[in-house]
């Protein structure tokens, strides 16, 4: 109780500031990864639908391959063709992705996201600056233990918020 009454006012803003960073950043990340994650749902299930049909096809095509092999004719076919339950599974892969393409509509509200992410992140940085530059200037008597800690994650998870933003910004922006 007397370590709590002890510290100033500067010390106990800088604490709040850097707790109250770290949960927002966390919340804008996260928000970002469920956003993504809405807005291309179907391409996303879509690509996951196209692996499991693939293999399903690429095993019934080296199953009937096996049968045509027995039969003899199934060595002319591979002389032929080649490994042809690759490209059937190949094909088929090919086919279901190219039935989902991404609107201009979904690049866009991905972009509006990323841009408020951007903000966010840099609003982030540039409090985690604060509330670790106010705790430095605290006499070490007086600092929470906690503000260090939660000022250098929400530091670091502000960067990497920045980078990742701009990355996907440049790499979806370039599909449109």
């Amino acid at each position: 109780m007397n370590e709590v009454t002890k510290r100033s006012g500067i010390a106990k803003a800088a604490q709040v500031v850097a707790i109250i960073v770290f949960a927002l950043i966390l919340s804008a990340l996260l928000f970002a990864i469920i956003s993504d994650i809405a807005i291309f749902a179907q391409q996303i299930f879509s690509f996951f639908f196209a692996c499991v049909a693939g293999v399903f096809v690429f095993l019934i095509g080296c199953i009937l391959m096996v049968v045509s092999i027995v039969f003899i004719f199934g060595i002319y076919l591979l002389a032929d063709r080649g490994f042809w339950p690759i490209q059937w599974a190949s094909e088929t892969f090919k086919q279901i992705i190219n039935d989902n393409k991404i609107t201009q509509q979904q690049i866009s509200t991905f972009g509006i996201i990323r841009v408020v992410l951007i903000v966010i992140c840099v609003l982030c940085l540039i409090l985690a600056v604060i509330a670790l530059s106010l705790n430095k200037t605290t006499p070490k008597s007086e600092r929470a233990k906690v503000t260090t800690p939660f000022g250098v994650i929400s530091l670091i998870f502000s960067i990497l918020g920045i980078v990742a933003a701009l990355g996907m910004i440049f790499i979806v922006g370039s599909l449109g």
